[in-house]
């Protein structure tokens, strides 16, 4: 049912602004991803920001394959990662994109939240919609 949702382990190396010369320490982080396409995977750009190293791991697979930033907006929080690995979409139907929910409209949220190494699905009301300026 959530086969299109993957987990996505990163890892990167801020800048260090005060020390143009070099780079803070490595560090790891976890976050979520839906499959979108034959090689492509959509996230937010904040789970992929300054990554050195990326991985993605299905619901039911133990094993993570190698991805890439194929393209990435901080505006509005998108990343498009691309896997070469095509034995990874094999029975991986790809999520349907359609309309924003309206307000009022009933929504569940899948995905790998802070701390969590399981799926999880969280049901709710959409209760505000407001454009905001980044």
């Amino acid at each position: 049912m959530f086969q299109s949702v993957v987990r996505i382990f990163s890892t990167a190396q801020s800048p260090n602004y005060e020390c143009p010369w070099q780079s803070d320490s490595p560090f790891s982080s976890t976050g979520s991803g839906v499959v979108v396409g034959k090689r492509h995977v959509l996230t937010g750009a904040h789970v992929v920001a300054d990554a050195t190293f990326l991985q993605v791991q299905k619901v039911s697979d133990p094993n993570k394959v190698v991805a890439r930033v194929a393209a990435i907006s901080h505006d509005c929080d998108l990343a498009l990662l691309e896997i070469d690995d095509k034995k990874f979409f094999a029975g991986v139907e790809p999520a349907k994109l359609g309309p924003l929910p309206k307000l009022r409209a009933r929504v569940s949220v899948v995905g790998y939240p802070v701390g969590g190494a399981e799926i999880s699905i969280t049901e709710g009301v959409v209760s505000r919609i407001e454009v905001q300026r980044y």
